[in-house]
């Protein structure tokens, strides 16, 4: 009984950890997920897709990163 019990909070705990996306810039694959992910309705946060826009920062980069996504 105890090690069901452990399983099932164990694998509640791993359903929950996978729903946070978190801004990736590690390859140009995880850039490109990052960037239209974060641009999704259901995900929108302009400001952390703006984050794969290099060399702009705020307002700026958040502009770029929208009208980026309208071309794709």
């Amino acid at each position: 009984m105890k090690k069901l019990s452990l399983f099932f909070l164990l694998l509640s705990s791993v359903i929950f950890a996978q729903n946070k996306v978190e801004v990736d810039l590690s390859s140009p694959n995880s850039t490109i997920y990052t960037h239209l992910y974060f641009l999704q309705p259901d995900s929108y946060e302009p400001e952390k897709a703006a984050a794969s826009i290099y060399g702009f920062e705020g307002e700026e980069a958040q502009d770029i990163a929208i009208k980026l996504k309208k071309i794709l």
